[in-house]
Order: C-alpha cells, then structure tokens, then sequence
C-alpha cells in the first residue's frame, strides 16, 4: 500500500519494511527514512512514531511479502550508447536495476578518433550506434571525459558507470590494423587511457575475441593494466576463447593480474563448446585458488544458457583484418569465402568457432532489418526457407545487413550455468542494455535480476535470497569500489528495490524478449519513486558513478 503524494517529496518512509541489505546477513524487519537522496534513518519496526511526517513527505507501508533491497547493480552492460536514445533506460529500471557498469567487452563509445569513427560506427552497430547517436556527436569524443561529461548532461533514470573499452581504445590509436603496437602507439594508448582512469573511468574491458582487441597480445594488455592497477581500477575481460581452450584464457587473465598487480574480473563466465561442458569446475578452482594467492579475482555470469552477439563472430578472426569494409570485400569473394569455409569447418579449436561449438541450427538470428526473413529463425531454418547451405545463409545475412547482426547461440549447459551462478566469487550482469527503436535484443535485457530471485534463488533453490541479493548489490558495489552504494546502511545513496519475493520472476523469452517481469512494486532511485506498479514516474536523480566524483 502506498499513500501517494507527488514526487517531489522531501522525505520518503518505508514501514515495516523487511530488509535484506546486500552483506548477505539474514532478513530483518525496520522502518527506513530516506532523505536528501540517502538513507538517513534505519529504526527498529514499530518505533518509527520518532519520524515525524511532514506535509509533502511521502509513506511507504510495506506488505509482509515485500523485500527492501538496495538497488541492483548491473556489472555488465552495453548502454553506452543508447544512453543518448534513452537516458531514462526503463528496460533496466523496470527489473530494478539503478546502476550498471558500461563499457565492457572491449567496445566502449570513447576515446575516438575521426579517421576511424565509422569502423566503431558500423562494428558497434549491434549495440546501437547508429540507431542512438550521431557521427558528429561522437566526434566530440577524443578524450574519455568529455565523453563523461555529455553523459552526465542527460536527464539520466539509472546510475551509470563506465569502462574504458580496449577495442575503442585501440582503434583510435592504430585503426584495425593486426599487429603490435609500436612504442609511440602504445604510449598514446596509455596516455588516453591515464586520462579517462584519472576523470572517472572505472576500469579497462577486452573483447579478446572482436577486432581489434582479438590482435593484441598479452604484453600488450599488461602494459595498459599497469596504468589501471595505478587508480586501483578493474581488468575486466571477455577472454580470448570460451569455448575449447577457456582455462588456457582464464590463465591468461590471471597472468595480466599477476603482472601488474590489477584487480582483474572476467565477463560472462561459461562453456560454450559443447564438448568442453564441465570445464568451469576447473576455472573456478583457478579463481579461487588466485585469490587465495592474493589477487583480486571476481567473475560475472547471466541466468541463461544462450549468448548473444554479433553474428560477425562466426569469421575466423584473421578475416577481420581492416575492419568491417574489408570483411565485406572478402565475403563477396569466391576465393576468400572458400577459404573463410574451408576454416570454419575445419578442426582447429584456437579461436572460438560457434559453428564447431552448437552448429547452425543453434543459432537464432534476432536482428538483421535487411533480411527480415531471418529474424526469429535459426540459419539453419533460414537455409532450409531459402534452399541454400547454412554457409550461403551466414555470408548472405552479413553481407545484406553490412555485417549488422544480432544473434543468439544456445550452447551452455543449465547444470554448469547453475554451477557458475551459485559460486561465492561470482556476481551477476545482464550483458545487454540495447534498448533502439527496430532492434531486438536477448530477454536477459528485461529479465535477468527477477530471474535470479525468481528462478534461481525462489524455484530453484540454488543460494538463498540473501545471497542472491548480496550478488546483485553489495558485492559488485565492493568490486568496483561504488562508494555508497550496494548495501542498505544509514548515510548510503537512497536507490532501493521493493520486490515481492512470492511472486518476483522474468516474462521475457527470445521471441518476446522486452516483456517486463513482475513482482517488481517500486524502485526508488535517490531517494524518489522511480518506478511503481510497472509505470514510470519521470524521476532522472540518475548521476554518473565513478573513482572520482562527476557530478554534485
């Protein structure tokens, strides 16, 4: 029950309220005043007659089924750029998200270089780019903090925080070129990324599969990790191979950490070949045993068993050489599509090859607006409808959408996702935050955290709430050093979820992928109402969230 008033209230009660508060410690039940955008009071139920309600102050009266949570922190998203479409990001917001860490897997929206703006255009159109923002508006990008300081600009419904993408980073530096950089490019790296860590920047994301981070080699990404380890920032990866030789790349990760004495977290942890089903239970050990060791290791997983990426994933990794144009040149090749062919059905596992992995009938194709006729159908059903080999059908869909394609991979086993969700150094991301007009997206973007509650915590039993709660709030807030957020404490940024624990699950599925879930009554984002009874309220209190403060 809620007595509404408006939402430009001064003060905001939660009666009887039963608290999980992210440290993962056992329910209780208070009464919490939230004020001035923080949680000022937190009182024993029953006694809050010493809150005194003014006139504008606004009551939450809390049901016995209702959780107060902090807000979910999503460690791994994707909105840097539909930000500038939807800065509001309902799709988060309506699944409680208030703050989500940007810029992963390598692909971030600065530091950019106008001589290669339209190959991060065109390669990061499966997050939006050119559907949220234009070609001079990311001009204006060179420096990270000026694209800091045009996000803090935006009427914002969710707390953003970012990671300088290393894909970005590098294409500005030295384009799509496969090869080391020399000392000056390197240093220019370092120096763009210095200044993004020391304005705010979180961290460093790879994409060790993508072009161009699929050309660096370890050294490289060590000598970037220094400057991060020196802001005491994040390497956050999605690694070389997840596939046929995943702990090879988890080893890696550790190496860099070992190195240069970076907090390091890999993305999206799982095993997507079929034949190498089982392999997290060596990771983990690996994981465990790093930080047993000293470093600081920590992982993010999504409740599903498919991936979704750009359907550009499926060339060997050498033909990505020059960038999206000259793909295009090759797949309209006979020769060089013979040899992309010959590769893709061959037998070397050293690159993550989703044909070997799952096969085309695997595959979804969920976005390609040039050939309608695919989305919702695997290549293997699009082949079958068109009367040609699921290789015809792979070239065909890239070469008509300009390589701008979005495709789901089931290839995860349910048993060794569970396995990964539960382990105590594991945290969650939904891997998405696409949200443009005429794209479609994984249901993980409206459904992941009610699915962790819901499915996993509630139905499933695999950790209890409090645990499941502690790895949506306060355990990303202490790994990407959030200050004041993640946990339900007195002093602490007011951004609250209230879910019903009865009823809390995901609707979404990969052919109604935006349908909001339910059993999500209120997110409260500093301090005011965000979201109520699935409608939002119009409240932008969002603010950028960094190393150093960004915005008063």
């Amino acid at each position: 029950m809620c007595d509404y008033i408006n939402q430009k209230q001064k003060r905001l009660f939660l009666k009887n309220a039963v608290i999980i508060d992210g440290t993962g410690a056992e329910r209780r039940q208070a009464d919490i005043l939230l004020e001035n955008g923080k949680i000022s009071r937190i009182s024993t139920a029953g006694t809050s007659a010493a809150f005194t309600v003014g006139e504008g102050d606004q009551i939450i009266n809390c049901n016995p089924d209702w959780i107060v949570s902090p807000g979910f922190i999503d460690v791994h998203s994707h909105g840097d750029f539909a930000l500038f479409f939807d800065p509001a990001q309902k799709i988060k917001l309506f699944q409680g998200v208030t703050t989500e860490i940007e810029g992963n897997c390598g692909i971030s929206a600065a530091p950019v270089n106008a001589g290669y703006l339209n190959e991060l255009m065109i390669y990061a159109s499966f997050l939006g780019s050119d559907k949220s923002i234009t070609r001079a508006e990311l001009e204006g990008f060179e420096s990270f903090s000026s694209y800091l300081k045009a996000v803090s600009s935006l009427n914002l419904g969710i707390n953003p925080g970012f990671l300088i993408g290393h894909g970005t980073l590098r294409m500005s530096v030295m384009g799509m070129e496969k090869r080391r950089p020399d000392r000056e490019e390197l240093a220019k790296m370092k120096t763009l990324l210095a200044e993004g860590m020391a304005n705010g920047a979180l961290g460093l994301s790879s994409g060790l599969i993508y072009p161009p981070g699929v050309f660096a080699d370890c050294d490289e990404l060590a000598e970037l990790c220094k400057v991060v380890a020196e802001y005491d920032g994040v390497y956050s990866t999605h690694m070389r191979n997840e596939s046929f030789r995943m702990p090879a790349s988890v080893q890696e990760t550790l190496d860099i950490g070992r190195r240069t004495k970076c907090r390091v977290h890999i993305s999206h942890h799982k095993v997507t070949a079929k034949q190498r089903w089982g392999d997290t239970e060596v990771s983990l050990k690996m994981i465990e045993d790093a930080n047993a060791q000293g470093l600081f290791v920590r992982a993010d997983v999504y409740p599903y068993t498919a991936s979704c990426t750009t359907l550009t994933c499926m060339i060997p990794p050498e033909f990505l050489e020059g960038g999206i144009a000259d793909l295009l040149a090759r797949l309209k090749n006979t020769g060089d599509r013979k040899r992309i062919e010959d590769r893709i059905f061959s037998d070397d596992q050293d690159w993550e090859n989703p044909y070997r992995e799952s096969g085309f009938e695997y595959i979804l194709i969920i976005d390609g607006q040039k050939t309608p006729d695919a989305i919702g159908r695997t290549l293997a059903e699009y082949a079958n409808l068109k009367g040609i080999s699921g290789m015809d059908a792979l070239f065909e869909i890239l070469i008509e959408n300009n390589c701008g394609v979005t495709c789901v991979e089931f290839c995860m086993d349910e048993k060794e996702v569970e396995s990964v969700l539960s382990h105590p150094m594991t945290m969650i991301g939904s891997d998405s935050g696409v949200d443009c007009p005429g794209m479609k997206f994984h249901p993980r973007t409206s459904g992941t955290f009610p699915r962790v509650l819901g499915h996993y915590a509630r139905e499933r039993g695999i950790f209890t709430l409090e645990q499941a709660v502690r790895k949506i709030s306060g355990m990303p807030a202490e790994t990407f050093r959030l200050k004041e957020k993640g946990f339900i404490k007195e002093g602490y940024d007011a951004d609250l979820v209230i879910f019903n624990h009865k009823t809390i699950i995901d609707k979404s599925d990969y052919y109604n992928a935006a349908r909001p879930p339910e059993g999500i009554e209120y997110v409260i984002l500093g301090g005011s109402i965000a979201v109520h009874a699935n409608r939002h309220t119009g409240n932008t209190m969002g603010r950028v969230v960094g190393i150093k403060p960004l915005r008063a």
